[in-house]
């Protein structure tokens, strides 16, 4: 959803995730139009919604999408790029691995966050996307493939894989 949002030409300011017991996923985004930062125009939503719906019934390419946008994207900060922070908590929750990521806000963010964390295997049942300016503050409540908490050795995996991933240098490197 996210990606498909992001490929729409959509900001996305918070994502307010909840998986049920029974697998039912609830998503709730608040969004904005990235090029002049207003409400989406009406005339747009039917788009989106036709996006969504092919996202979710796999007639969209999502990452083709979301790479075409970025292509076109250009960051407006003229800030150092930050590179990102990954924090791991097992103690917050009974069920399930917290996961924090902060970093620079862009395009197509949650979508590649959310990618590595699916390559990995791992559910989400619970996340909080949070943007203010140009910080995105994003946590997750994630289990592995048997519904567990993640060990030592995944979180060592998976904090390498985020940090490859959302590397702000990473469009330099060939």
């Amino acid at each position: 959803m996210a990606g498909t949002l992001t490929a729409q030409g959509l900001d996305i300011l918070s994502v307010d995730l909840y998986t049920r017991e029974d697998g039912l996923a609830i998503d709730v985004f608040k969004v904005r139009d990235a090029r002049d930062h207003g409400a989406v125009a009406a005339a747009r939503r039917p788009a989106v919604e036709q996006a969504l719906r092919a996202a979710v019934e796999g007639g969209y390419d999502v990452a083709a999408g979301v790479e075409r946008w970025r292509h076109g994207w250009r960051r407006r900060s003229k800030r150092p790029l930050v590179r990102p922070a990954v924090r791991f908590d097992s103690l917050s929750s009974v069920m399930s691995s917290v996961i924090e990521v902060r970093a620079e806000d862009e395009p197509g963010l949650v979508f590649r966050i959310a990618s590595v964390l699916s390559a990995h295997g791992l559910n989400i049942s619970f996340a909080k996307i949070a943007t203010e300016k140009s910080h995105a503050l994003d946590v997750f409540y994630v289990t592995d493939a048997r519904g567990g908490k993640l060990d030592a050795d995944e979180m060592s995996r998976l904090e390498a894989a985020l940090a490859a991933a959302l590397d702000p240098r990473r469009e330099t490197r060939s």
